[in-house]
């Protein structure tokens, strides 16, 4: 339900893009915390937030059987694979 009414408001959707950029920014704060070098860390928190929405998205999805880290792993893969195209 709440993935439906984010999406009916055009006002909640700002605000949940300015909660998930957020979200990013801290991500690479921590990343950077932990020893990521800035472009590195920048880069795998503005990744991340989309993969994890999308993954979240699937979750609540009623047609869904499988769990949030699976899903998010499947999105990691599906990833990797669109990078290494050539």
């Amino acid at each position: 339900m709440r993935a439906a009414l984010i999406a009916a408001h055009p006002g909640l959707q700002e605000r949940e893009l300015i909660k998930q950029a957020s979200w990013s920014a801290a991500l690479a704060d921590t990343l950077q915390e932990r020893g990521v070098a800035e472009p590195a860390a920048r880069l795998t928190a503005e990744v991340a937030i989309p993969i994890l929405r999308v993954a979240f998205e699937r979750w609540i999805d009623d047609a869904n059987d499988r769990d949030l880290p699976q899903l998010i792993a499947e999105a990691l893969d599906q990833m990797e694979v669109f990078a290494s195209r050539e």
